[in-house]
């Protein structure tokens, strides 16, 4: 039988690789069995002389709902469950002064990762203008400001996992451990 001092370092890397083992972040789901209902929606958030509408967002794109429908008078109302990827139900006051919302803001509020279309530029004359106006751009943003690499995609499955993470925390991890099984082998020759 072995001394309990022979197992202590592989005790140690085992509970080192169970302790800092990388976990999945994900949305988890309410449980069906204990009576969780979404106040959350449409439906129970509409009243007499309000308009509500759902948006879909994701942890890489939070502002997609504000961008899209507070322009238009609209004010979040809800926000579903889940950390990663929710919806949100966004109300204003109905009347003939509310501001109408594009089709195009519309067919794109349930895709989490678009953004919404830029809003048409007026036309039409200034009724006192009588000369032609002078519009100064504003200077170009640099290069450099721009962003690199491809914009963020929503989770298919709702679970926000980095590909690769597992790799790059498990072979230090293992290479511990078999450090510890060798150096506790070792100590157990002599």
């Amino acid at each position: 039988m072995r001394s309990p001092l022979l197992l202590a370092p592989a005790l140690l890397a085992a509970l080192t690789l169970s302790t800092l083992a990388p976990r999945a972040r994900a949305d988890v789901a309410p449980p069906f069995n204990d009576g969780y209902v979404e106040a959350c929606t449409v439906d129970k958030q509409a009243a007499a002389g309000r308009e509500c509408l759902s948006c879909s967002a994701y942890h890489g794109n939070v502002d997609h709902c504000s961008e899209s429908l507070a322009s238009y008078g609209f004010d979040r109302a809800c926000r579903t469950r889940g950390a990663s990827v929710w919806a949100e139900v966004w109300c204003r006051a109905s009347g003939p002064q509310a501001r109408s919302v594009p089709k195009d803001v519309l067919g794109q509020l349930d895709n989490a990762s678009a953004h919404p279309p830029a809003p048409a530029a007026p036309t039409g004359t200034l009724p006192f203008a009588s000369a032609p106006l002078l519009v100064v751009a504003p200077p170009a943003a640099p290069a450099a400001s721009a962003p690199v690499g491809p914009p963020p995609v929503p989770p298919k499955d709702g679970c926000d996992v980095t590909p690769g993470a597992e790799t790059a925390i498990w072979a230090p991890l293992l290479a511990l451990g078999a450090l510890a099984i060798g150096w506790s082998r070792r100590r157990a020759r002599r």
